[in-house]
């Protein structure tokens, strides 16, 4: 094989395993919003989190939505620290991502892949957490929701493996 084809070969096979887990979407319920001030410049101030492609507050429901980009590999830490900058509250999170689920019963483990560590993860649907094992060391889409913004540990809600 050509020297070109080899580092042809190897930046997809980079390029494939650095797009393979993100976060997709965001939607945060914010609570202890005291400084309207602080919460007009909150889509500004996510927007410059870098993977973030859109930021949309809907403030008579104390809300924003945040929508990344393909391959991206922003963290949740990053996102929730963005906005309790200020004093704003994370009071509750639903997470869209790719990634996977390793585990059994209530050890399990969402993963990213290419990120530098998971979240704890709980599966309280049974059909769900056997979809979850048959797709053990595969890529799923994974929704969940986040209760608790300072453990960041996510309760699974669905799933669905990738092809």
């Amino acid at each position: 094989m050509s020297r070109i084809r080899r580092a042809l070969a190897g930046s997809l096979l980079l390029w494939g395993a650095a797009a393979r887990g993100e976060f997709l979407k965001l939607e945060i319920t914010l609570g202890g919003i005291d400084c309207a001030s602080c919460l007009d410049s909150l889509p500004g101030r996510l927007q410059r989190v870098r993977g973030v492609e859109s930021v949309a507050l809907d403030r008579d429901r104390s809300e924003v939505s945040v929508t990344l980009a393909a391959g991206n590999r922003a963290r949740l830490e990053q996102i929730r620290d963005v906005i309790e900058q200020d004093g704003t509250r994370v009071a509750r999170a639903k997470v869209r991502a790719i990634g996977r689920l390793t585990g059994e019963s209530d050890a399990w483990v969402f993963r990213p892949a290419g990120a530098e560590r998971g979240y704890r993860a709980t599966i309280p649907d049974r059909a769900i957490a056997e979809a979850a094992r048959g797709a053990a060391g595969g890529d799923s889409v994974v929704e969940g929701t986040i209760d608790n913004a300072a453990e960041l540990s996510i309760r699974v809600t669905g799933h669905a493996r990738l092809q």
